[in-house]
């Protein structure tokens, strides 16, 4: 797992009196989402995490920025190597650093999967169906230890600094 987080806020420090004094100019951010219209708002990345590693068929990139209303924003997308497996991006706002921590953590991964249900299923045998089941199992148990290890080193990152 990499994280490249940017320190913040420093220890001890209220997040949201540590966001307003980011030196970093405040820039239009468009972020896009799937299924939905993009988000688009003014503000500075404060970190980003990415949990790839090289031979795994998919991985997390995290992102929060703080928008220049001192509200934050927080971006979660899935990537695939998979050609016939869509990339997931989820973003939403978030009114405080706590509502970012939060959300983080209570995020479910395992819905970002891609069900790849084939195209004949109805004429599969049960145990060839309970065989995609197991797999889908296994892949949702994966992305969940991949998104939580993440997610662990990021709020901690943010949280220490």
């Amino acid at each position: 797992m990499m994280t490249q987080p940017t320190p913040f806020p420093p220890s001890g420090a209220d997040p949201i009196s540590a966001a307003a004094a980011l030196p970093e100019e405040a820039a239009l951010q468009t972020l896009q989402r799937s299924g939905q219209r993009p988000l688009t708002f003014t503000g500075v990345e404060l970190c980003m995490a990415m949990s790839f590693t090289p031979g795994s068929p998919f991985w997390y990139e995290v992102n929060v920025y703080r928008s220049d209303d001192n509200r934050f924003v927080v971006r979660v997308a899935m990537f695939t190597t998979a050609e016939d497996d869509p990339e997931v991006k989820r973003a939403w706002e978030c009114e405080s650093f706590g509502e970012v921590m939060d959300s983080l953590e209570i995020y479910d991964p395992a819905g970002d999967l891609h069900l790849g249900m084939p195209a004949d299923a109805v004429g599969q045998s049960a145990l060839d169906l309970a065989a995609h089941a197991l797999s889908l199992r296994a892949r949702a148990a994966e992305a969940r230890r991949q998104y939580a290890g993440l997610i662990g080193d990021l709020l901690y990152e943010l949280q220490t600094g």
